[in-house]
């Protein structure tokens, strides 16, 4: 006799959590223990050898097509892709329907299963990754979440150091016998609220960027002896610092290459889909590696934009240091003046601050009113011989001239840079070839579940 009481149990739970349209979005994980009690029972039922008769009548079990989409878990991945999908045209449709993503309880979740999707679906969603990367972005920044995979188990010999990093201390230790940069994040000034949202959408934007010229992110980590849940980034320990410090220790080294390695570093970021742009580059963010790579490191203020402008991103106000900001940033007073231009072009006025500070040793404009000159359109003058560390020829001022020009349409982008430097390299004969990374770029070991605390799979089968 056929089992009417499941058939009503299931149809409950339809009308309960999909009765609202997309409502059924947040409501995944209460639709899949639902579903998973419901399954259990028919199998108690069928185990038992009670009520067999509508299940054998139907031939659920040995209809064709059913059994090549059970068998080969086709159905679970269609249900998967399907999930994905209805994110994607819920997260892109309309912006007010965010608040049922990041609202109460449902906000953990929602950000493990967009995680889940982007980490060990992608080969089923990878047309619809530009959109999920955004959608988890989006939803850290809104909730304050991170994904709970992110999250490391245990780091040892931690010690402090005197550095420091935005809003944070830097600390030593060790992961599976890596040496790690351990950085505490201090919440300063601001909310505790507002200092979850800046932490979650670091460490998700961060977890994203994978370039050998930008420090990799290796997880987040919480101190268990502070009264209060301290939490950390976690990324390689660089023993010869920023590029300040390493070419104070070598006045003679070339130049150049490091900053194609930022440009490089930058053209990726700014490249990425969604773009990402770091909106704090300056000497002391950009760290040497052993065989003397230069990589963007700090990703504290990073901005990351939907090139459709449906979803915006970012980890603070207008905030940054102010002798390597844009006029256009120095003259905003809110993060909505940031919606009129391309903040990618603020990252290209940096690199010329940048390229100034590497070869005199100082910022521009240093123990000046800079916002009042950078405003005026004042820029410093060319340093003569004595004031820099290595000769600044006239193709680096005239790149640097270009890249802090006050109309940000009239800079470089990173793309050109890198085909400037290139080709005045290639033309004074020097190699171009940068060094491979490191280990410390191979995040492999991550997946190590010794390592990371392993979160739920919202996915699994349930006879899995």
């Amino acid at each position: 006799m056929r089992d009417t009481s499941l058939i009503v149990e299931l149809e409950d739970l339809k009308v309960r959590l999909i009765g609202e349209g997309d409502a059924c979005l947040p409501n995944l994980k209460t639709m899949k223990d639902g579903l998973v009690h419901i399954l259990q029972r028919v199998c108690k039922t069928l185990v038992s050898g009670e009520s067999t008769e509508w299940y054998e009548q139907s031939q659920v079990g040995t209809h064709i097509c059913n059994t090549g989409l059970i068998n080969d878990t086709k159905l679970h991945d269609l249900d998967i892709n399907n999930i994905g999908t209805l994110i994607v045209e819920h997260t892109t449709s309309e912006p007010d329907n965010w608040h049922t993503f990041y609202a109460d309880d449902k906000a953990q979740f929602m950000v493990d299963i967009l995680q889940n999707l982007l980490a060990a679906r992608s080969e089923i969603l990878e047309k619809y990754r530009r959109y999920l990367v955004n959608a988890v972005i989006k939803l850290s920044r809104k909730s304050g979440r991170f994904p709970q995979s992110l999250q490391l188990r245990c780091i040892q010999d931690i010690k402090r150091t005197d550095f420091r990093g935005g809003f944070g201390l830097i600390y030593e230790g060790k992961l599976n016998s890596r040496l790690v940069a351990v950085k505490k994040v201090l919440e300063g000034n601001r909310s505790r609220e507002r200092f979850d949202k800046s932490f979650s959408n670091e460490a998700v934007i961060w977890y994203h960027v994978r370039h050998a010229n930008c420090l990799p992110f290796y997880g987040v980590y919480v101190f268990d002896n502070d009264a209060e849940k301290t939490w950390c980034l976690v990324s390689p320990w660089m023993k010869d610092g920023h590029v300040n410090h390493y070419l104070k220790e070598h006045r003679d080294a070339d130049r150049y290459p490091l900053i194609l390695d930022v440009a490089r570093g930058l053209e990726y970021l700014h490249s990425m889909d969604p773009a990402v742009t770091h909106r704090d580059l300056k000497g002391v963010n950009i760290l040497i590696t052993s065989s003397g790579r230069a990589c963007i490191a700090d990703f504290g203020i990073v901005k990351a934009r939907d090139p459709n402008n449906q979803m915006t991103t970012t980890s603070s106000n207008v905030i940054g240091t102010s002798h390597f900001m844009a006029p256009e940033l120095l003259a905003a007073n809110s993060e909505a003046d940031l919606q009129n231009f391309d903040t990618r072009r603020c990252d290209m006025y940096a690199l010329a601050c940048v390229c100034y500070e590497m070869f005199t040793g100082r910022c521009p404009f240093q123990n000046q009113p800079i916002i009042q000159l950078v405003l005026a359109k004042k820029r410093p003058e060319r340093p003569g011989p004595r004031d820099t560390h290595q000769v600044l020829d006239d193709f680096m001022w005239s790149l640097i001239e270009t890249l802090w020009k006050h109309k940000p349409e009239d800079r470089l982008t990173a793309e050109q840079v890198c085909k400037h430097i290139l080709t005045r390299m290639d033309a004074e004969g020097k190699n171009t070839a940068r060094p491979s990374t490191e280990v410390e770029w191979n995040v492999g070991f991550l997946a190590d579940a010794a390592v990371t605390i392993v979160a739920e799979d919202p996915f699994t089968l349930a006879h899995a």
